[in-house]
């Protein structure tokens, strides 16, 4: 038995350490003003003198209004400042917001990407334009000529940057990214910025994750891509020779930015659109948010998901079949759980006779009674079995719905979006850790949990003193679960409840 809660910890901690670091958190909506003084850098991440002097404030704050010109794609339609060289605007044709006709648009009073060369300002104007094509030109006070060129990609989401003209000199890239997309993912989400990072030793490479700033902090060297994200969406800034040097600059707890120095090809790729793995992969940037073995198994599963409701005509009705047939298949295992609790079942006489007999002795009668198994070859972990092969499903399916835009905005029965937790109705009031609205998943997924941990724990009357079995036992456990997972997106929660229901079934059909 004291294995058993052991066991039952363990996987708890793996559990909560996995959906730990992606805990869905409310992002404060407060107006853009003044960022924190750059000067103010963190002493473990020393800024070197280039990037050091950034006039935060300058980059952050509200940009005046000028001239646009527009460049469109299938996908896209990106503004740009004639005057200014940046990217003021970029709207997502494919995607609306909450369901509605307007487009999902990114940027707005501050820039999503500013331009600077060497360590002048620049005043541009329209050289040419063509079918998806912007040249901007300028002079420094040196009358040195530059030109920037933009070209949008019309397969994909992505947008090209050239700078001619600019020898010797820096060329800067600030990117920005707000939280004012006025969904209801927005309070699921937190802003991010991701570096893929390679190791100048051996070339293998890594993410870094940093959130909002209030110091400036230095990026990696080696770094390959710079991404901002949300839940949904992001940007990621690709260089054809790489980073020179990037810091994640001091912002509000609603924007994130970086300044980043170019490498002297002045070239680069900006991928706008979802933070989909697919998306991603056919513009050429799968490696700028991480992934992993786990949730590229999910995103497969993901992907029947969508063959299914290609067939089905609903994520929901495709969910509760896939969730059919995982459970069919996992039904061996399950069968092997259920026989050795009718083992353990079989043994409880003999089990009570020796706990009565070393009752003084509660050690020595554990001792005795996992003789007693051993002797019959039965484990009195194997009530855990149907939940422990289900758990890397799970676990798959989670890691990879932040990467699968199908979900977002996906309804079934009362849930609105399967990408979010399935929300019945709002509480008039709020409850810490929970939020203020109630999930009836969550509680169905709890109390299924509960269920199937007293069918495993009902063949075993083996007490123990140890005040972590006590606790551990009974509701526990499943109390822990339902916290932990109560405001995870529906769609696992839909698969994690009809799964635990048929386990359920199987159970008694086999008894």
């Amino acid at each position: 038995m004291e294995r058993r809660i052991i066991l039952a910890a363990v996987i708890s901690a793996i559990f909560l350490s996995l959906y730990m670091p992606v805990f869905t958190k409310s992002v404060d909506r407060i107006p853009v003003k003044h960022a924190t003084d750059p000067s103010q850098t963190d002493a473990s991440t020393p800024v070197a003198a280039p990037l050091a002097d950034v006039d935060a404030n300058a980059v952050l704050s509200p940009a005046p209004e000028e001239k646009t010109a527009i460049i469109e794609s299938q996908q896209l339609a990106v503004s740009i400042g004639v005057t200014s060289g940046s990217i003021r605007r970029v709207v997502l044709k494919d995607f609306s917001v909450d369901g509605d006709t307007a487009r999902v648009d990114f940027g707005g009073d501050i820039p999503l990407v500013q331009f600077h060369v060497g360590n002048e300002g620049i005043e541009w104007q329209l050289d040419n334009r063509g079918p998806g094509q912007i040249l901007l030109s300028g002079r420094s006070r040196g009358s040195t000529h530059f030109q920037l060129a933009f070209d949008i990609d019309q397969k994909r989401p992505v947008v090209h940057v050239r700078l001619t003209g600019a020898a010797g000199q820096p060329f800067t890239a600030f990117q920005v990214w707000q939280m004012e997309r006025g969904g209801d993912g927005d309070r699921f989400s937190r802003l991010e910025a991701i570096a893929v990072v390679a190791d100048q030793e051996d070339g293998k490479r890594s993410h870094k994750s940093f959130g909002v700033q209030k110091k400036i902090k230095n990026v990696p060297r080696g770094t390959l891509f710079l991404t901002l994200a949300e839940t949904y969406f992001c940007q990621s800034l690709k260089p054809s020779a790489g980073f020179a040097q990037s810091v994640i600059l001091a912002s509000p707890s609603n924007l994130i930015a970086t300044k980043s120095t170019i490498e002297s090809s002045n070239e680069l790729s900006l991928y706008f659109g979802p933070r989909d793995y697919f998306y991603m992969t056919n513009a050429g940037f799968d490696e700028a948010i991480p992934v992993g073995i786990l949730g590229k198994i999910g995103l497969m599963m993901l992907s029947f998901l969508g063959w299914a409701a290609g067939i089905t005509g609903n994520y929901g009705v495709s969910i509760i079949l896939f969730a059919c047939l995982v459970t069919i298949i996992m039904a061996p295992f399950s069968l092997m759980g259920f026989r050795s609790i009718r083992k353990l079942q079989e043994l409880q006489p003999r089990q009570q006779a020796i706990m009565e007999k070393y009752k003084s002795d509660p050690q020595r009668a554990q001792r005795e009674v996992f003789a007693l198994y051993k002797e019959h070859k039965v484990s009195p972990l194997g009530g855990c079995l149907p939940m422990l092969v289900q758990f890397p499903v799970i676990i798959a399916f989670f890691r990879a719905i932040p990467h699968y835009i199908a979900l977002r905005g996906a309804g079934f029965l009362w849930i609105k979006d399967l990408s979010l937790p399935d929300k019945l109705f709002s509480l008039p009031f709020t409850i810490p850790w929970f939020g203020g609205d109630f999930n009836i998943l969550p509680i169905i997924m709890g109390f299924g949990m509960y269920l199937q941990t007293k069918m495993s724990q009902g063949a075993s009357k083996v007490q123990s003193n140890a005040p972590g079995a006590k606790l551990m036992s009974g509701p526990l456990m499943p109390a822990m679960f339902l916290v932990m997972c109560y405001n995870l997106p529906s769609s696992l929660m839909l698969y994690w409840v009809v799964n635990s229901l048929l386990s359920i079934a199987i159970y008694r059909v086999a008894k």
